[in-house]
């Protein structure tokens, strides 16, 4: 895989990872005591969507055209596995946003994820920008 393909990919995980946050924010403005949990996944995905940003724009560069990526290699797997993870994600948050009228005070007592889904989400996110992160500090950006 070449690493515009690549880049493809990571630009398209920081695009979701942005949407994503934004509809947690969205939640955390609209609660008056918005969960822990929410303001850590919100924290954990802005993260990933900064450090995912600054590959794709390592991934671009003329330095890492030389370099190829085939679909084995960890940064393919670990931008597959991030995408599928956040594209499972979005429409549990998206539903538990577009709730009807008369279930909106749903939303102040209830957080859509499990303690345990919400710990290996975090998880899984964290490890990703790692990996991302570590990339990035191989090549000096």
């Amino acid at each position: 895989m070449e690493p515009l393909s690549l880049a493809f990919g990571i630009a398209g995980l920081t695009s979701l990872a942005l949407e994503l946050n934004k509809i947690i924010s969205e939640y955390i403005g609209s609660v008056k005591r918005a969960s822990a949990e929410s303001c850590e996944l919100a924290a954990e995905l802005s993260a990933l969507a900064h450090v995912s940003e600054r590959l794709y724009l390592f991934l671009g560069n003329k330095g890492a055209k030389c370099k190829s990526f085939d679909n084995t290699s960890v940064l393919y797997s670990v931008t597959a596995s991030c995408h599928d993870k956040l594209n499972r994600l979005k429409p549990i948050l998206q539903d538990f946003m577009n709730a009807s009228e008369g279930r909106k005070w749903y939303r102040n007592i209830v957080w859509p994820l499990k303690k345990i889904e919400h710990l290996q989400i975090i998880k899984i996110l964290h490890q990703c920008m790692e990996i991302f992160h570590f990339s990035l500090t191989i090549d000096g950006w």
